[in-house]
């Protein structure tokens, strides 16, 4: 009876170190450099989506136009930090965001689907100059 509660203790172990690994959201993932007119509809999305949740905590910070980078913060920690460099834009997301800002993990979420799918993007087969 020992083993076989011994065996279930580690496959539960396991499982939930499985679960906890599949889970965890990428870190500094890069795309295609934007060009500064995309960037600015990027951070735009960002500003309203921080905008939409001042009350909670968020701010956005860098967001001035011109600058090829912003942050959003969580209760004065940065839960995403993103920057438009000649090598491409990286999109950053500490490993504790999703427990701690679950929301910025769903909008992370969201620019990755507008970066990799938007028309023009290397991934549709086009690319862009």
């Amino acid at each position: 009876m020992g083993a076989a509660r011994m065996w279930s203790s580690r496959a539960s172990s396991t499982l939930l170190g499985i679960a906890l690994w599949l889970s965890a959201p990428a870190h500094g993932e890069t795309f295609r450099a934007l060009h500064p007119r995309e960037f600015e509809n990027l951070r735009s999305h960002a500003q309203a989506f921080v905008a939409a949740k001042v009350y909670q905590g968020f701010t956005l910070v860098g967001g001035e136009p011109g600058e090829a980078w912003f942050q959003i913060r969580f209760q004065g920690r940065v839960v995403l930090a993103a920057e438009n460099a000649l090598t491409g834009l990286v999109i950053d997301v500490p490993a504790e965001a999703e427990t701690l800002a679950p929301d910025v993990v769903r909008f992370r979420n969201l620019m990755r689907i507008w970066l990799e799918y938007e028309p023009g993007s290397e991934s549709d087969g086009r690319g862009r100059e």
